[in-house]
């Protein structure tokens, strides 16, 4: 699936921090693959502030196609519809809520 910087951001965002040793490892497994290289932190300028903000150059475009197994869309559609219940998701998360959520993904083969 090709993602935006702005929807790997919001993607990383919604990865909990703990969990049972499964959760863990499709965590550790989708931010390997969501996390950004130095090259292209460099090329768009990504930093964070000591307040928790992204800042990026949104006029370049560094698009990415991250390979989604069943098993990780469905842990990503567990996340947000578990933070949706927790009335804990933001306007920066309705993007990947319309991709992983209202819309089935294709899944990579």
């Amino acid at each position: 699936m090709k993602l935006s910087v702005y929807d790997r951001i919001a993607l990383l965002s919604i990865l909990p921090k703990q969990g049972n040793m499964e959760q863990m490892m499709v965590t550790k497994r989708l931010r390997n693959d969501l996390d950004f290289t130095y090259y292209e932190k460099k090329e768009i300028d990504l930093t964070t502030k000591p307040n928790g903000e992204v800042s990026w150059k949104p006029a370049v475009v560094v698009d990415k196609e991250i390979p989604f197994s069943a098993s990780d869309i469905a842990f990503v559609q567990q996340r947000l519809k578990y933070l949706d219940s927790q009335s804990s998701l933001t306007e920066a998360h309705v993007e990947i809520w319309d991709k992983f959520v209202s819309s089935s993904p294709e899944l990579e083969e």
